[in-house]
This record gives C-alpha cells, structure tokens and sequence, in this order.
C-alpha cells in the first residue's frame, strides 16, 4: 500500500499537481502512524496477557504455599497444647506426688516429652520468587501489604527456635534422673505413639493413642511414687516448668496470628481473582 501511494505520489509531483501530491503525502504518512499504532497495540497486549497469565500463576502458587502453611499451624498448635497440658500436670504432681498415680502414663511421657517444640515449617519460595525477579508489581497492594505482614511475622516465629532450643536443653538436663532408667526407657517407646487428640493422623497403619492411659506400663505405684517425689524435690526443674508452659504457649498464640494472616490472605487471593484489570 506504501509504495503504491509513493508511486502515486511521485506521479502526481511530476504532473504538477502539487495538491494532489500533499494529499498523498499526508496519506502516506497516515497510514505509516496507523500500521505503528497497531503494533504498538497488539504488542501491548501481548504483554499484557503474558503479564496477567504469570500473575494468575503466582496467586495458585501464593495459595498452595498457604495452604500447606496452614496444616503446619495446625500440627504445631495441636503439639504445643498437648504438651501444654503434660506440663500443667508435672506442675499439679509436684504440688502432690499423689496425682502421679490418677495419670501414670501422661505422667512418664510428660517427663519425657513436656520440653521439645513443634516449629511450623513456612513455604516462602513463591514470596522470595516475587521479590528477586520484581514480579511482585503484579500483586494487588492490599494483597501485597497482608503477605508481608504474613512472612514477617512467620520470620519472627523462626526466630524463636534457637530460644526454645536453650529452654528445651535445660527442661531435659534438669528432668534428667525424674524417671528410673526402666521408666525413662518405657516412657520413650510410649511417647512415640502419642499424638494431639485434635491431630489427624497421617498413617493410619501408626498405633497412635490420644488417650495415654490406654497404654499398660509394667510399674507399681511405689515406683510411680517415687518418681513423682524425685520431681517435686526437683528445684531447678520446677523453676523451668512454667518457663518451658510459657514458651509453649507463645508458639500457640504465633500460629494463631499466622492462621489469621493465612485466612485473610486466601481470602482476599479469590477476591483479587475476581476484580476486573485495567
């Protein structure tokens, strides 16, 4: 079409016909800034339609790391008040030794138990994905400030793990000579079968119990009894029993602000998918 109008044109430039000649000029130059409007369009959306399919995939991605968080919140709140409750009862035995012999097995166990900590494991790749390549322009602000408000505060959990490393190595230097070896021993196997009452479990071929005094132990109450005197004679693991229910408790109250941030963020993830883009 160019060329045509050009030929046309020099023609007319030849023939004196000035008018004629503007004329096809300005066509010309018409229709050279069309053909550039419209390559300039289909170019943009083209990205445009890349951008939004790469922004539609990080939202499923985004949803899945979330989603698995969320079962880990699950299993860490369900250990922490498991173990929660096993320190509450160490605390009423030391009061009276007696009580040891009301929960035998969840006594054993708690001793053996009651100090280690149950960190959820976060999935951030897809966030840390988003900050390296800059992709995270492609989220929605509202959206964008939740999920940083969701890792930052899922860092300051991560944080914690080396706080309750130190308090668990002392719970369990200081509970250490509680139990008789055999009861040590016993107690051991035992807790490998427990898990939280509110904990799915995972392999259903397991012999996990929820309920501890289901469990037979080959002990007389003498050896209960001592046990669970040696525990209230214990200084310095009863000044570490609240300290270790306290650090227990934090990690219960960090995956309940993680599940809220978690919540609200799948929430507002299938709004955003609904909202129309410019």
């Amino acid at each position: 079409m160019i060329r045509f109008m050009r030929a046309v044109r020099q023609k007319q430039w030849l023939q004196g016909k000035t008018l004629s000649y503007i004329l096809y000029a300005i066509g010309e130059i018409f229709l050279i800034v069309v053909g550039i409007l419209i390559a300039v369009s289909i170019g943009n959306w083209n990205s445009n339609r890349i951008e939004e399919n790469l922004r539609t995939e990080y939202l499923e991605r985004l949803t899945e790391n979330i989603e698995a968080d969320s079962k880990a919140y699950e299993a860490s709140k369900a250990h922490a008040e498991m173990r929660i409750g096993f320190l509450s009862l160490l605390i009423e035995i030391a009061k009276n030794p007696q009580q040891a012999l009301v929960k035998p097995v969840e006594f054993m166990v708690a001793v053996r138990q009651s100090g280690y900590f149950v960190h959820p494991t976060v999935s951030k790749d897809t966030f840390e994905e988003l900050k390296s390549t800059g992709h995270l322009r492609l989220v929605d602000n509202d959206l964008k400030e939740l999920i940083f408000g969701y890792y930052t505060s899922s860092d300051r959990l991560g944080q914690k793990k080396d706080v309750s490393k130190a308090v668990a190595t002392s719970f369990f230097d200081a509970a250490s000579g509680v139990l008789s070896y055999d009861q040590d021993a016993w107690a051991h196997k035992a807790a490998g079968r427990v898990k939280p009452a509110n904990l799915t479990v995972t392999n259903p071929s397991t012999s996990a119990v929820t309920d501890l005094e289901l469990l037979s132990h080959p002990f007389d109450a003498k050896d209960l009894l001592s046990a669970a005197e040696r525990l209230s004679e214990n200084d310095r693991l009863l000044s570490y029993l609240s300290n270790v229910r306290h650090e227990q408790q934090e990690i219960l109250r960090a995956n309940d602000v993680l599940q809220s941030y978690s919540s609200r963020i799948l929430k507002l993830i299938s709004e955003v998918k609904k909202r129309p883009r410019l």
